[in-house]
């Protein structure tokens, strides 16, 4: 679950909150996002808010002729757009599980450092063998929601032994397996989502592989689905 401390909600808290942590995690070699293994994904959504955020912002501090009503509730709808990312795909939950994350990583990102203390929690070392069902459903504007079920217990929940469902796609052709060269690999925390591409895809169908998957543990990931297809609007 996403820890609502993290993200400031206020526009100026926020303003400097996510500047500072786009461009902590685009710079240097490697990159922050590469040590911690962010997804290209996640940097490609980060920069849209940015995009976005960035225009809005300059009129937001022009108190006399900007700052409209129209431009304070575009920028928080921003604000809420990255805190439902975070919700949905354990970015942050991400960062804090990193075995490569450092306090000045945890800092940036605004995570309590007790992430890197020792966990004492047992952790099973058996592979994950329950699969996954996937059902998929149009929205329009390049939007899919996805519901995943476990096929032993039938419930949209993540299964015992993971910490996230993993996916991998690709859009236009049938591909013969899961994993091969081409294909988009992501992960959501939760079991339901909604999967965002560019709406220039409308009138291609996606095809999606699932499992379940521990991003602790990646060796006892489970069996991948059968693939899933639906049309994208």
């Amino acid at each position: 679950m996403a820890d609502a401390s993290r993200i400031p909600r206020s526009i100026i808290e926020f303003h400097h909150f996510f500047g500072t942590a786009y461009s902590y995690a685009t710079t240097g070699n490697p990159t922050a996002a590469a040590r911690l293994q962010l997804l290209p994904a996640d940097t490609i959504f980060m920069l849209s808010i940015l995009t976005a955020w960035t225009p809005l912002m300059a009129k937001y501090a022009d108190k006399s002729n900007g700052r409209t009503q129209a431009v304070i509730e575009q920028l928080n709808a921003l604000i809420e757009k990255f805190v439902n990312y975070d919700r949905t795909t354990g970015l942050l939950n991400r960062i804090a599980n990193s075995p490569t994350a450092t306090f000045a990583d945890l800092d940036v990102f605004n995570i309590k450092d007790s992430y890197l203390r020792p966990k004492t929690r047992s952790v099973s070392h058996t592979n994950i063998s329950d699969a996954i069902t996937a059902t998929l459903t149009p929205l329009g504007g390049g939007q899919v929601a996805v519901k995943c079920r476990s096929v032993a217990t039938g419930k949209a929940t993540i299964c015992e032994g993971a910490d996230v469902v993993q996916y991998c796609y690709v859009i236009g052709t049938a591909p013969t397996a899961p994993g091969l060269p081409g294909q988009i690999k992501e992960v959501s925390s939760k079991a339901s989502f909604t999967l965002i591409v560019d709406p220039s895809n409308a009138g291609k169908v996606i095809y999606i592989y699932f499992r379940w998957y521990n991003t602790k543990h990646p060796n006892l990931a489970g069996p991948w689905s059968v693939v899933t297809t639906s049309y994208i609007l």
